[in-house]
């Protein structure tokens, strides 16, 4: 007889397990602070609403009608709503009959109709559904979004999957196509014609790139699909769905748990979060989101409103625009709630950032959840260096102590340059102020291996200032562990001091030597100097990274330089992107293959590799 408990024993275990609701639920840290009404100044408002293309005709849908209650109360001039995604259910802009366009115009019409009675700026952006009609019907939900609202209201353009968009000197939007990534390219064999970025490895080339630039900034990184959800998507489900796990509400008790877990684990769908694709994708995007100070992620795809914070990434998930499912508290989850609603991110003056929810209850916005993101930026105190500095210092790439190995380690990993990275070089100290008439930081730099700060003089010409003393962990981050963030782990560790030893195995100083070769064979070269710079007034917040070591800065090869003799007073001095850029795009455009091969050679016989 006990057998016969053992099939509803395990359903109830699976029933139990399925913890998703769809009720608010909240931290155990949630204070219940209302944020909505901050004395700060306001820099810049947005208002994120997901998945709204599935609202009824005429009358809308509940999280809809409640967002246009909200925004007509608001002075909203110069803010923006951003629609993320899914903006046509169930296949996008559909020409596949005369009613299938009219149901689709209408469905969209919905949601411009909001936008119409929005001051600010209003954005549309795909999702999965909005590409289910192809390229074309991508493509004519664009123009359809542009005539209504304006040129610039459908981001990113031309089924192409990046748009960046300066919000003000202190915010940028990155808009992402994040179906562009995961479709299947077979069934779209043009989608990339009219895009500068034709590969995935371009495309996460680009936005390291741009999250590179604006490292400083408060960036918003939109997107359909969330990085990290608690939803149906992410592997939660509700009681109901272990019993129904179709639409069609056919009961499946014990095989409908079956059927979810088989989902959640299995990542059949390319929109399930743990599918090969979607995973690639969310572990290369949080890896760089993690590399950088002030990236807020907003997306929709789940319909659900959702606040993750996961190993300092900040997911807004505001996917109940026009349909509702369940969500679990997980882990990292601050609030979930699985009916429509919106959220509204407020970025203020002093750099801090915070998120209100708003659900919509009987088409009244009510505000259900609110969080601070991040905390007002903190500027590094300078009153306490020195204001004068002597002329000159003596001083070490390494120090001493790190450059003195036994026989046997020098028997396994040789020798080296380890005595000159201890060595005291002679070097002037220079401050910004004084270094080639005045510089100013114009942001962070740096490659695989080095921190460095671009510089700009008076005249407006570019300078890159690196240290000597690379970076292990960047090294660690950037080439080896692509898909997971690990820099912080990797400080102070065995690890790090052997990557800084191998490092040992080129000459810290061989760039100094670089110009007079380049000149006696005639190669155009930069022009590298070498120096000591303290901490000081002049470097600001940069403090906190940069001063109190040896430098060297040289000249950012652009059309400042024009008259610069060791890059042979040019016409105009191109990237090397934009150079194959022209050289695909004209004929009339050609690469000297005399000085390509002689530059190429100097560097084989100098070992530089790049």
């Amino acid at each position: 007889m006990k057998k016969v408990y053992i099939l509803p024993a395990v359903i109830s275990l699976f029933i139990v397990s399925g913890c998703a609701t769809y009720k608010a639920r909240y931290s155990e840290d949630y204070t219940g602070t209302d944020r909505s009404s901050s004395s700060k100044e306001i820099e810049k408002t947005f208002y994120l609403i997901g998945d709204a293309g599935n609202a009824t005709v005429s009358s809308g849908s509940p999280a809809l009608n409640a967002l246009q209650g909200l925004i007509k109360d608001k002075k909203t001039q110069g803010d923006y709503l951003i629609f993320l995604g899914d903006n046509i259910y169930e296949k996008g802009y559909s020409k596949e009959n005369a009613a299938a366009e009219t149901k689709a115009k209408d469905l969209i019409d919905e949601q411009i109709n909001v936008a119409k009675s929005f001051d600010g700026k209003t954005i549309f952006i795909p999702g999965n559904h909005d590409w289910y009609s192809g390229l074309s019907g991508l493509k004519d939900q664009e123009k359809y979004v542009e005539k209504a609202l304006g040129k610039n209201s459908f981001q990113p353009e031309k089924g192409c999957p990046i748009k960046k968009i300066d919000v003000t000197n202190s915010i940028v939007l990155l808009i992402l196509d994040t179906q562009w990534y995961l479709s299947k390219w077979d069934d779209h064999p043009t989608m990339n014609d009219n895009c500068e970025i034709k590969t995935r490895d371009e495309f996460i080339d680009e936005l390291e790139d741009e999250l590179k630039k604006n490292n400083e900034k408060t960036i918003l990184l939109a997107m359909h699909h969330p990085a990290y959800t608690y939803g149906p998507h992410g592997g939660s489900f509700s009681a109901d769905k272990h019993l129904f796990p179709f639409q069609n509400k056919i009961p499946l008790p014990g095989i409908a748990s079956i059927i979810n877990q088989f989902r959640s684990q299995g990542g059949v769908s390319p929109q399930d979060r743990f599918n090969k694709r979607y995973d690639e994708l969310m572990d290369r995007l949080t890896t760089l989101v993690q590399g950088n100070d002030r990236v807020i992620m907003v997306s929709g795809h789940e319909h659900s409103l959702q606040y993750i914070e996961d190993e300092g990434v900040k997911q807004i998930v505001s996917g109940s625009g026009s349909k509702n499912s369940s969500a679990m508290l997980g882990e990292h989850a601050k609030f979930v709630y699985g009916n429509q609603g919106f959220a509204v991110l407020d970025v203020f003056k002093d750099g801090s950032s915070v998120v209100n929810y708003y659900a919509a209850e009987n088409g009244v916005a009510s505000l259900i959840f609110s969080s601070e993101v991040y905390p007002a930026t903190v500027e590094y105190d300078t009153s306490k260096l020195p204001a004068s500095f002597e002329s000159s210092t003596s001083v070490s790439t390494y120090e001493k102590e790190k450059t003195v190995k036994g026989k046997s380690y020098k028997w396994f990993w040789g020798d080296h340059y380890r005595d000159v990275y201890g060595i005291d070089v002679k070097v002037p100290i220079v401050t910004l102020d004084t270094l080639y008439g005045g510089l100013t930081i114009d942001r962070k730099g740096g490659g695989h291996q080095t921190r460095s700060l671009r510089l700009v003089d008076k005249n407006g010409r570019n300078f890159n200032l690196r240290g000597v003393k690379k970076s292990a962990t960047r090294y660690l981050q950037t080439v080896l562990f692509t898909d997971s963030y690990v820099e912080d782990y990797f400080k102070e560790t065995v690890t790090e001091d052997l990557i800084l030893d191998f490092y040992t195995a080129g000459h810290p100083y061989t760039s100094f030597v670089v110009g007079p070769l380049s000149d006696a064979v005639g190669i155009y070269h930069t022009n590298p100097f070498l120096l000591y710079m303290p901490k000081h007034e002049g470097l600001g917040k940069y403090n906190a990274e940069f001063g109190d070591e040896l430098y060297v800065i040289a000249e950012r090869p652009d059309n400042g330089f024009l008259d610069n003799p060791s890059f042979g007073k040019p016409d105009a001095i191109e990237s090397t992107t934009n150079m194959r850029k022209k050289l695909l795009k004209d004929e009339k455009y050609q690469v000297d293959e005399a000085a390509f091969i002689k530059a190429r050679l100097f560097d084989m016989l100098l070992g530089d590799w790049d």
